[in-house]
């Protein structure tokens, strides 16, 4: 992939802070989904879902370490999956630590 992402703070917070989700999409105009997942790989958050960004530019999204009934997730490992315009795919980690 050319496309490349990160997260910060990392490991992070969600008592004291929020994490972002930093990447390029590569393109000028894309349609982007975010998703988070456990250490097993069960879904834990849709952060966005199929929202139209219009940038190559580095851009982000938030995470405020809830599930998407509104828990807060345990300490542990989390993956983040950044799907562009259906046939890219970028993965990152994030680690939780309350």
């Amino acid at each position: 992939s050319t496309n490349e992402s990160y997260a910060a703070p990392n490991p992070f917070s969600p008592d004291d802070e929020v994490c972002r989700i930093f990447f390029k999409t590569g393109k000028s105009q894309s349609t982007v989904t975010v998703k988070l997942f456990d250490f097993a790989m069960f879904p834990v958050r849709t952060v966005i879902q199929n929202a139209s960004r219009s940038t190559g530019d580095v851009i982000w999204v938030t995470w405020d370490g809830k599930r998407d009934d509104g828990m807060q997730v345990t300490n542990g490992v989390y993956f983040y999956r950044i799907q562009i315009d259906k046939d890219e795919v970028v993965w990152g980690k994030i680690i939780v630590l309350q």
